[in-house]
């Protein structure tokens, strides 16, 4: 049982990962641990900043596992645990030592495991099937192996795709024809015989063809009239060079792209060409000269292009005067060069957000000429204050989410200051053992509870969220009691997870009460003044669902809960007083008006508030005379009414002579 009020907040060093470190911290502890199995870990002792270990996983199971560690850093007179570092790792199933061979193999085609064959693999290991493709469609198939050793183990499933191939019809099949055509134009396709030898030779005119890349597609057809695949070729035309000797004739040039101006001249034999260009027209900057040659037959070469310079002609001594230099895309900044040269620049970069950033800058001289842009990259690395903790969330099971705050911020903080209540703390559900005390009008009830616990800086940077779970813990639930009047309904909402709403009524020892319950699929159990459980009888009275209690205390209780969906029910009871024999008038006492009642059903005149059920005085589910003899004998037994009248009765309406 768990009978803390408050829960202490024992993870909080764990989630505390955002408190800044002091000078010189040292590890001295580890703690690790297997799966989730947070409350079965294991602390260790570490020496000088290491530690090593074997761990022993002989008792976990085979598969995916994975292992949990932590260190204690000592710092000052703090000691914090660092954030939870966790690995998987693979336990696999050993194989027993002793000889193990294949036995027995299983495959089958395609995906139909269910047809799947088997057979015995023998001493060799090699494994022979002769399958019957017969019934297979033409096309892709794919068959599917695997073996089983002596110990049971299956191996994985290996699967090798095959091809069905349509058979050629028996007998003796050739080529016969084929049919080619030029790039894509497949309408105007040629054909042919092949021959016995079985090669095909055409000569072709491409002298219509444009000089470049072109293909040609060929296809074959059998005997049967099958035809194979396309089979596609490329070739090149090329421009053919006149015969003879041939050379280059003559050049051209121009200067940028004034074409029009360009100017040329001969090659001689040596093939060299010198140009003497006058480019004092030219004005300072780049520009390009463009090249050509054409030899003996006319051709024409592809235009060659090269970049030069044309600096300016400076008059006497000249100085850098000014600069400017920018960030990124920002405002401009100019000043005068210092007379020695050297620019010192002190950048109030602040203003700059964290990351990537360009400084980019030029000068420009005494002649007014202004140099390229320069740039140079460089990164804002902000250094910021230690983040301080401002609040720790916390929930239960799957429910919402309550906020703590540490105020003022802290660097760090003490596990000791901080509670987290439990008051108000609700089970999941209701275990339907759950045992009911009176005196304190609650319930109580055994549930695990899930705790998760999560600390934020004061940027709402959350630290990694530790969840545990309190084990058997003991909820005490008021059950709101609503007391309910005779024949009058009470509606309230459906009661879910770990709500109970209770319900007591007042009335007399043996006093049948009739519970009705609409509108919810809620539980609902009973309660006398004692707390002891009482069972209720079902049944169906005029077609609605009762629930019948026979009061053993003054006081009923009836608790609800479990609902599997929101909304309302309606409770309403009824209070049906104790049935007493021979009162058929329901006067509560027995005397002869109780015969006359009877003798009216009998004649088949009864009464507005006849009680068929107290008239059947000796339980035979019918009312007859044997039943107003029974009322005599209550009477005479009673000795307080007058007998002589209740004969008179009888033998006047000629029951008895």
């Amino acid at each position: 049982m768990n009978r803390l009020r408050y829960l202490g907040l024992s993870l909080l060093a764990l989630l505390c990962w955002l408190t800044a470190t002091a000078q010189d911290p040292s590890v001295t502890k580890c703690e690790y641990w297997f799966d989730q199995q947070y409350d079965s870990r294991t602390t260790a002792d570490v020496s000088e900043g290491t530690w090593t270990k074997d761990f022993d996983i002989s008792a976990l199971n085979y598969g995916l596992h994975s292992i949990a560690f932590r260190v204690l850093t000592v710092d000052g007179t703090k000691s914090l645990y660092g954030p939870v570092v966790v690995k998987n790792f693979m336990k696999l199933e050993t194989t027993p030592t002793g000889t193990n061979t294949l036995k027995t193999y299983e495959y089958w085609i395609d995906q139909k495991f269910d047809k799947r064959k088997n057979g015995t693999i023998d001493a060799s290991g090699i494994v022979n099937f002769d399958e019957d493709l017969s019934a297979l469609d033409y096309g892709l198939h794919n068959v599917t192996i695997r073996v089983i050793d002596a110990t049971g183990k299956v191996s994985s499933a290996l699967v090798k795709n095959f091809m069905k191939v349509e058979t050629t019809p028996t007998g003796t099949n050739s080529l016969k024809t084929y049919e080619y055509w030029i790039d894509q134009k497949f309408d105007e396709r040629k054909s042919g015989t092949v021959d016995a030898s079985g090669i095909v030779n055409f000569d072709e005119d491409l002298s219509s063809l444009n000089y470049g890349l072109h293909n040609v597609t060929i296809r074959v057809i059998d005997a049967t009239g099958k035809v194979s695949s396309a089979l596609v070729r490329n070739f090149m035309k090329l421009e053919t060079t006149p015969s003879g000797v041939n050379s280059l004739k003559t050049y051209e040039y121009w200067i940028d792209q004034n074409f029009e101006g360009k100017k040329g001249g001969e090659v001689d034999a040596s093939g060299v060409i010198d140009l003497d260009l006058d480019i004092t027209e030219l004005n300072p900057g780049l520009h390009n000269i463009t090249f050509r040659v054409i030899d003996a037959t006319g051709k024409v070469s592809s235009a060659l292009v090269k970049n030069f310079m044309v600096l300016e002609k400076q008059d006497g001594e000249n100085v850098l005067t000014t600069y400017e230099y920018w960030i990124d895309n920002g405002e401009h900044q100019s000043a005068d060069v210092p007379t020695d040269g050297v620019v010192m620049l002190d950048l109030d970069i602040s203003t700059l957000s964290e990351g990537l950033h360009t400084f980019n800058y030029r000068v420009t001289d005494k002649a007014g000429h202004t140099s390229g842009v320069i740039f140079k990259n460089f990164i804002v690395k902000k250094i910021k204050e230690a983040a301080k903790l401002i609040g720790i969330d916390y929930w239960f099971n799957d429910g919402p989410r309550t906020r703590i705050a540490i105020n003022p911020a802290q660097i760090s903080i003490d596990k000791d200051d901080v509670i987290i209540p439990l008051d108000d703390l609700k089970p999941r559900s209701i275990m339907e053992n759950y045992t009911f005390d009176v005196t304190t009008q609650k319930v109580q009830t055994i549930k695990d509870v899930t705790v998760g616990i999560q600390v934020f800086n004061n940027e709402e940077v959350g630290s990694e969220a530790v969840v545990e779970t309190l084990k058997d813990y003991e909820f005490n639930i008021d059950i709101n009691t609503i007391a309910l009047v005779n024949e009058t309904s009470d509606a309230k909402a459906a009661p879910q997870g770990g709500q109970i709403q209770g319900f007591s009524f007042d009335g007399a020892v043996g006093d049948s009460l009739h519970w009705e319950i609409t509108g919810t699929d809620a539980k609902i159990d009973f309660f006398d003044a004692d707390g002891n459980r009482l069972t209720p009888e079902a049944k169906t009275i005029d077609g609605k669902d009762v629930l019948i209690i026979k009061m053993p205390t003054t006081t009923v209780y009836a608790l609800t809960y479990g609902a599997t969906e929101a909304g309302e029910m309606t409770v309403k009871v009824s209070i049906k007083l104790a049935l007493i024999k021979g009162d058929a008038n329901n006067d509560r006492q027995v005397n002869v008006t109780d015969i006359v009642a009877t003798v009216n059903y009998i004649m088949n005149k009864p009464s507005a508030d006849f009680n068929f059920e107290a008239a059947d005085v000796n339980g035979d589910n019918e009312v007859n005379v044997t039943d107003i003899v029974g009322m005599v004998n209550i009477i005479m037994k009673d000795g307080t009414q007058n007998t002589r009248e209740a004969m008179s009765i009888l033998r006047r309406s000629g029951f008895i002579f």
